[in-house]
């Protein structure tokens, strides 16, 4: 078995640029399921996005904005400290599916609880809408960085 060498800030520099590619094709999958939701429910398709720049004193286009910043900063934040904790590093894009889960399923709690409290509703009503959405942005980051990870391999891991 080789000796793992440590990862050089180029490289990482790249998993972040990956993580964060990732978070946003992530929130756009997320807000596609949103919109989806929303239509079953037959509410409004963009009251989510109305809701979020409100917070922010804006409206839709703010909302969308935040949310894909968001996005964006989550998978750019997730993959440094999965780059960082070789447990978490990513090889595969196996590997990549099953963090990103994780990761969403930890940004749940972190996102919804929060964001409720600022549009006073009901945290368990917005966890139970927003679950599954979660969940997407999860495995769409995940499948992104296990794929952009495993396709740098080990070359940029060694002298790069």
């Amino acid at each position: 078995m080789t000796e793992e060498k440590p990862i050089s800030n180029f490289a990482l520099s790249k998993r972040i640029m990956i993580g964060a590619f990732g978070g946003v094709l992530g929130m756009l999958a997320m807000d596609i399921v949103i919109v989806i939701e929303f239509a079953f429910a037959k509410l409004p398709l963009s009251t989510y996005l109305m809701l979020i720049g409100s917070v922010f004193g804006g409206g839709i286009f703010t909302g969308l904005i935040t949310h894909i910043v968001f996005g964006a900063f989550l998978g750019a934040f997730s993959c440094m400290i999965i780059t960082k904790i070789k447990i978490l590093r990513i090889r595969t894009v196996k590997q990549g599916l099953v963090i990103g889960l994780v990761v969403g399923l930890i940004s749940i709690p972190l996102g919804c609880i929060p964001f409720a409290m600022l549009i006073r509703q009901p945290i368990l009503k917005l966890i139970s809408f927003s679950s599954i959405p979660h969940l997407v942005w999860g495995a769409v980051f995940g499948l992104v960085a296990g794929y952009g990870f495993s396709s740098l391999g080990n070359k940029t891991e060694q002298s790069l």
